[in-house]
C-alpha cells in the first residue's frame, strides 16, 4: 500500500551528485519496467533513463534523446505511444514543442528522424507539456502566453512524424488560463485539468474521442494549483494544493463526464502542517488512489494511499475520508472504487449498497462485523425482521417446554491464540453460550 518507505527501497538512478539531473521528470512503466524522462541541466540534454529490473532497484546508463543543442527537454512527459515510450518536452530557446518516440519497446533506441517540432513561439512564452495516448497516437496539453493559453495539440492525419500532420486547438482563452496541464482520458476523450484565471483549478473534456472539439470549463476550486487527472471508478478525480489553506487535496467529479465538482467530494488528504501537497501526481495502486507530492516545511517527499476508509499518509496525518462527506450531505462513492461497495445517502440515511462491512475488522463473511463491543442508546432486543407475509408452512413446535429444558446451557473462555488475534476480547472473563 505504500505506507512504509524503507532506505533499502530508494535507488540512485542518474547523476553524479554535481550535474543536477533529474530535473522535469516523467514516470512510467515501460516493457513491464520504470523508466523515467528527465532534463540533465549540465548538458542541457533531454535524457532517458529504464530499470534493469521491475521494482527499479537496479538501474543502467541513460539515453540521451534529445542533445541536438543547448537547454533542451524541459517539461518532459513520457507515455506509451503506439506501444513504444515517447516523450513530449519543450525547447525554451525556440518555444518549440518537441515529441520523440524511441525504435524500440524498451527505449534503447530513440533515432533523431523519430522527432519532431510540433509548434513553436517566442521565447519562453512556451511553458509544460503533458503528454497522452488519444485513439492510439499521441497528444499533448501545453500553456502558450503568446497565443490564447492552454492548447491541444493532436495529429489530425496518421503521419504524426510531419509536422504539418498536427492540429492545435484552442482549449480555453485569456491570460494566465492555461498553467500547469494534465493531460488524461477520461470517458474515452482526453481530458485536461489545468489553472485558470485568478488561482482558480479548472477542468475540461473534449466533445469526441480525438479532440477536435472541446467543451465548457469546470470550475474544479476556487484555489487550486494542478497535481494530476485520473478517472477514479467511472469519474474524473484530481489531486491539487489547496494555495489558500497549505494543504493537500483530492476531489471527484459529481459525474462521469465531470461537469460539476460538488465542494462536498473535496478532501483534505494531508493538512498536517502549512505548505503541504505541492507537485502531486495522482496514480491507481492496486485499484485505489494514491497520490506522491512535496512537503514544503519539512522538506520531504510524501505518499499517501487510501487502503480502506480512510487517506493514511507514510509521514504527518491524513483525515478520514467519511468524516466531512457524510456530516456535510453524505458519500455517494466513499471508497471510490466498485470492489470496496458503494455509499449512497437519501435524506438522512447512508445505506451501502453492495459487499460486507467491517468495524475495527475485516468482514470476511458476514454482511456485518464488529471488533469488539456494539451498543444501543436504549435496553432492548437486537431484532431479526419478521413477516408472516413471507412465510409459508407455518407449524407449531410440539413439546416445546420439553426442548428447551433440553438446551445445555454453559459459559467459556476464549483460547490464547484468538485473544491475540482479537484484542477487544477480555482476559478471564467467560462468556454465556449453549
Amino acid at each position: 500500500s505504500g505506507s512504509s518507505w524503507p532506505p533499502s527501497s530508494l535507488a540512485r538512478v542518474a547523476g553524479k551528485g554535481t550535474d543536477d539531473a533529474g530535473l522535469f521528470c516523467s514516470l512510467a512503466e515501460v516493457a513491464g519496467r520504470p523508466a523515467i524522462s528527465y532534463y540533465e541541466a549540465s548538458s542541457g540534454d533531454l535524457m532517458f533513463i529504464r530499470a534493469d529490473d521491475g521494482a527499479g532497484i537496479s538501474w543502467g546508463n541513460p539515453v540521451t534523446v534529445d542533445g541536438g543543442s543547448a537547454n533542451l527537454g524541459r517539461y518532459t512527459s513520457l507515455a506509451i505511444v503506439g506501444g513504444v515510450p515517447a516523450i513530449s518536452y519543450i525547447s525554451p530557446n525556440s518555444g518549440e514543442v518537441m515529441f520523440a518516440w524511441a525504435a524500440d519497446a524498451e527505449g534503447v533506441s530513440w533515432p533523431t528522424s523519430n522527432m519532431v517540432a510540433i509548434e513553436g513561439c517566442i521565447g519562453d512564452a512556451r511553458k509544460y507539456s503533458s503528454l497522452a495516448e488519444v485513439g492510439g497516437k499521441p497528444a499533448i496539453a501545453t500553456y502558450r502566453s503568446d497565443a490564447g493559453g492552454l492548447r491541444y495539440l493532436y495529429p489530425s492525419g496518421s503521419d504524426f512524424s510531419d509536422p504539418g500532420d498536427w492540429a492545435a486547438v484552442d482549449v480555453d482563452s485569456g491570460a494566465d488560463i492555461g498553467g500547469d496541464p494534465h493531460l488524461s482520458l477520461v470517458g474515452g476523450r482526453p481530458a485536461i485539468v489545468y489553472e485558470g484565471a485568478g488561482g482558480v483549478l479548472k477542468f475540461v473534456r473534449a466533445g469526441d474521442a480525438t479532440g477536435t472539439a472541446w467543451g465548457a470549463p469546470a470550475n474544479v476550486a476556487s484555489t487550486g494549483a494542478a497535481g494530476a487527472l485520473l478517472e477514479v471508478a467511472g469519474r474524473p478525480a484530481v489531486s491539487f494544493y489547496n494555495g489558500s489553506l497549505g494543504d493537500l487535496n483530492f476531489i471527484w467529479a459529481g459525474d462521469a463526464a465531470g461537469t460539476a465538482w460538488p465542494p462536498e467530494n473535496a478532501i483534505r488528504v494531508d493538512g498536517a502542517l502549512a505548505n503541504v501537497g505541492t507537485h502531486s501526481s495522482l496514480a491507481l495502486v492496486d485499484g485505489l488512489p494514491a497520490i506522491a507530492y512535496k512537503d514544503e516545511t519539512g522538506g520531504l517527499l510524501k505518499f499517501a494511499t487510501l487502503p480502506v476508509a480512510s487517506w493514511q499518509a507514510s509521514t504527518g496525518a491524513a483525515e478520514p475520508i467519511l468524516a466531512s462527506g457524510v456530516k456535510d450531505g453524505g458519500v455517494e462513492r466513499a471508497m471510490l472504487s466498485p470492489d470496496l461497495g458503494v455509499w449512497s445517502k437519501s435524506g438522512d440515511d447512508l445505506f451501502f449498497d453492495g459487499g460486507r462491512v467491517g468495524i475495527g475488522r475485516l468482514s470476511t463473511t458476514n454482511t456485518l462485523e464488529v471488533e469488539g463491543s456494539a451498543s444501543k442508546t436504549t435496553a432492548g432486543s437486537w431484532l431479526a425482521n419478521s413477516d408472516r407475509r413471507i412465510k409459508e408452512n407455518v407449524r407449531q413446535v410440539e413439546d416445546a417446554l420439553e426442548k428447551i429444558m433440553a438446551i445445555r446451557l454453559v459459559d467459556f473462555e476464549y483460547t490464547d491464540a484468538y485473544r491475540a488475534a482479537h484484542p477487544s476480547v477480555e482476559d478471564g472473563r467467560r462468556y454465556p453460550n449453549v
